[in-house]
């Protein structure tokens, strides 16, 4: 393809990136060509937009964080790594979220760009499950229709089954994704999925915790309801590593799948 095309391509990805990041639209002044919507139609199949479909567990409670906590979903490296001097000065990668660095491609004919991953931690690779030392630039692959995405070690990431719109069906059951090499802790959030109940205080709270050297996670007693609320739920468990609980791979057998009532649980998982 030409470099024309190329972009047109490009174009359709950040088109689906923008599903990925927090629903984003294709609209303001003017109209997308037909081209480029026949494009982004296609891409609308691929790992990327389904990464953004089965995210919204995880984007539902990131929005509720900025509600109550003042938080932001998306920020610079340096607001979470202030004393890594080198996250200061990238401006082409951003955090979505405590959870996850997104690298995006902007070079036309790429399919790869080199990544900086911010010192103190270890991140994992979303697409492939290798863990790398933070504090260090590498190069990460960037094929047509992907994003270089690395997770903070320590994360626990909820994806719920593919839905069109938010209350199609509950987002059950959910894969927990567990990334070791860190403790962590992370609280799902729920509510109604629409109207204004939340500002009334009809939603939910479950908090997850992670021990990283005892290899448990922790679910914690529910907290608030709200009409709807499903009071039996089952959670998928998986502790990523190299080739497991990969990419848009969901669906694939668990570490370990329980039924969750409201109550306290505790599991343990295969060590590494």
């Amino acid at each position: 393809a030409s470099t024309g095309d190329y972009r047109v391509l490009r174009g359709g990805a950040w088109a689906v990136a923008g599903i990925a990041s927090c629903r984003g639209r294709t609209a303001g002044p003017g109209r997308m060509s037909a081209r480029l919507a026949a494009v982004a139609s296609s891409f609308c199949s691929t790992s990327l937009a389904a990464v953004g479909r089965d995210l919204t567990p995880d984007i539902v409670t990131l929005a509720a964080r900025v509600t109550f906590q003042a938080d932001t979903i998306m920020r610079a490296l340096g607001m979470d790594f202030p004393g890594d001097a080198k996250a200061w000065d990238i401006s082409d990668e951003y955090l979505f979220g405590p959870a996850i660095l997104v690298a995006p491609v902007t070079r036309p004919q790429a399919t790869s760009r080199d990544v900086y991953l911010p010192a103190g931690t270890r991140w994992v690779d979303f697409w492939t499950g290798k863990s790398q030392e933070g504090g260090q630039t590498l190069s990460a692959a960037a094929p047509l229709g992907t994003i270089p995405l690395f997770v903070r070690a320590g994360s626990l990431v909820p994806f719920g089954p593919e839905l069109q719109y938010a209350n199609e069906n509950p987002a059950d059951p959910i894969e927990l994704r567990v990334y070791p090499g860190a403790n962590g802790s992370f609280t799902l959030y729920e509510d109604e999925g629409d109207g204004y109940g939340y500002e009334k205080g009809r939603f939910a709270a479950i908090p997850f915790t992670w021990n990283d050297r005892e290899k448990t996670l922790t679910i914690g007693a529910r907290t608030g309801e709200f009409p709807g609320m499903l009071k039996t739920r089952t959670f998928r468990v998986v502790l990523v590593r190299d080739g497991h609980g990969t990419g848009d791979q969901f669906g694939g057998k668990p570490d370990a799948e329980v039924r969750y009532s409201g109550q306290p649980l505790k599991i343990s998982l295969p060590g590494r």
